[in-house]
């Protein structure tokens, strides 16, 4: 029981350091200087009503997060923290609830994804937390839930209208094309190569296609930035295919053989993950080559 307890207090403890570093920081991470510049100049909450929506480069969600710290402070340490809270919080929540090797966990999060999060991409971070809430009702199939939340994942980031498309790979024909075997490598390596290949066009064909403007809007300032191009060097690339793809590809593989030993220990949740994780590695693959992907 002491055990157990210590457990859970040490738990507790990594969450609150995790919220306290990245929440108390100052000016550490480009794009989180970047939301510090433009913090005062969106709304309170008071201001919210009459603010133009349209005219803004932020979506929705993250405008009222940020009205809501403004309405605290307009020092951005409150925003960093709120966007930490909300982010680690639900992250430690979602390893106590899916898996036992809680520790390890939070240790793979703090390698990859833990500074990204919480020191960079806040807009995406908030976006990703609010999918790992709605994570049980896609493996239940709940899918009137489900979309509220991935709405939701999209009104904080545009990037996050892949969340609605996931429940479409159910569907009998496509779901098949989203398993993982070792020709998956060989896969990847076709869509790095291909990537390279359509980046060409890429922003002339979103901006071609899409029906939404917010979209074709942020295509055209992406264009125009240092996210048009090529992610990273080979080296880079090596890398990021080390820690994305090599890595969760083994474990997956070493998953899918404890399966047939014991296939009364995996339910559900395991082609679910599978889904995940080809979607992962796609997404992983196709940002090397483009950078916007990533």
């Amino acid at each position: 029981m002491n055990r157990s307890k210590g457990k859970w207090i040490s738990y507790s403890i990594v969450w609150l350091v995790f919220i306290l570093v990245a929440g108390l920081r100052y000016r550490l991470g480009i794009d989180s200087i970047r939301y510090e510049s433009g913090y005062t100049t969106l709304p309170s909450l008071s201001e919210l009503s009459s603010f133009d929506f349209s005219s803004a480069r932020y979506d929705p969600a993250y405008i009222a997060l940020n009205a809501i710290a403004r309405s605290i402070s307009d020092k951005f340490v409150v925003m960093q923290l709120i966007e930490s809270v909300y982010v680690n919080s639900v992250v430690f929540w979602f390893f106590k609830k899916y898996t036992k090797k809680i520790f390890f966990a939070i240790l793979l999060y703090f390698v990859t994804l833990y500074f990204p999060y919480t020191f960079e991409v806040l807009r995406e971070a908030c976006a990703a937390a609010t999918f790992l809430i709605g994570w049980k009702y896609f493996l239940n199939k709940d899918w009137t839930k489900y979309y509220i939340l991935s709405i939701l994942c999209t009104m904080f980031h545009t990037s996050g209208f892949v969340t609605l498309l996931l429940p479409l790979l159910y569907l009998q024909g496509i779901r098949r094309f989203f398993t993982i075997g070792y020709k998956t490598i060989f896969i990847l390596i076709g869509i790095i190569i291909l990537g390279g290949l359509i980046n060409i066009w890429l922003f002339d064909y979103i901006q071609a296609i899409t029906f939404i403007e917010g979209i074709q809007e942020k295509a055209a300032v992406y264009q125009q930035g240092e996210l048009s191009g090529s992610l990273v060097s080979y080296k880079g690339a090596i890398i990021i295919a080390m820690r994305y793809i090599i890595y969760p590809f083994l474990c997956f593989m070493i998953i899918k053989h404890q399966s047939k030993l014991k296939p009364n220990k995996f339910d559900k949740k395991y082609g679910a993950f599978e889904l995940m994780l080809t979607m992962c590695f796609i997404f992983v693959a196709l940002s090397i080559p483009i950078t916007i992907f990533y």
